[in-house]
């Protein structure tokens, strides 16, 4: 699955391996904690951030999967594009639920990745080959 967000806003950490909703970037140097309180999401802070260009539709990368860490906080596992020296996880982010919910510009996925049910469930016309 294709996803656009916003890499340029504080919570973008991709040399620390995550993108996290908060309202202050670590000092370089800093640990960070992947589990610290994060701004909660809502469709209007959402879109008072899109409003005011804060959010802005500039990167495209690759969400590959999910991930848990050890206190259950989810994650999207993005692939970046900036190459496999890109951070701690060999080019990978893990990318919080809050980050994506309240950054998010743009989903692509590809027809053929819906089964049958799911695309006549969102009246999505699917590929011949589930005819």
């Amino acid at each position: 699955m294709m996803w656009d967000t916003d890499v340029t806003n504080r919570g973008w950490m991709s040399r620390k391996g995550y993108a996290l909703a908060i309202d202050h970037k670590p000092a370089q140097g800093d640990t960070l904690d992947p589990d610290v309180p994060e701004h909660p999401y809502s469709q209007t802070y959402r879109q008072k951030l899109f409003d005011e260009l804060i959010t802005q539709d500039d990167h495209l990368m690759q969400i590959t999967g999910l991930s848990k860490d050890k206190k259950g906080k989810e994650f999207f596992i993005v692939k970046n594009s900036w190459g496999t020296r890109s951070g701690p996880f060999g080019g990978y982010v893990y990318v919080s639920i809050p980050y994506f919910a309240i950054n998010t510009v743009t989903i692509i996925l590809p027809k053929a990745a819906l089964n049958k049910n799911l695309a006549d469930r969102i009246a999505v016309s699917y590929p011949r080959f589930y005819q």
